[in-house]
């Protein structure tokens, strides 16, 4: 099974309606998007894609079909810029 969990290394500052996260080891600045702040904070311990999607769906109104495919696409973009790790278990 393939978990997703945040970088300890990275930084986290919030300003006004903008997510921050700086990648020290790349010394790299981020800004994520709603969605991909919500998955950011959704990730403190070891999550599933499925539990992602199944969080977004139960708290949020209106969830496109597309939500899945976003997902994926977020999580491997945290992932290849080094802010997320994927850990197989």
């Amino acid at each position: 099974m393939t978990t997703f969990i945040r970088n300890p290394h990275v930084q986290e500052k919030n300003l006004s309606s903008d997510r921050l996260l700086y990648q020290s080891e790349q010394q790299t600045l981020y800004t994520l998007n709603q969605t991909a702040a919500f998955i950011w904070d959704f990730c403190t311990q070891n999550r599933t894609e499925t539990e992602i999607i199944d969080h977004i769906q139960t708290i949020c109104r209106d969830v496109p079909e597309e939500v899945q495919a976003e997902v994926k696409e977020i999580l491997a973009e945290l992932c290849g810029f080094g802010l997320m790790v994927q850990v197989n278990i």
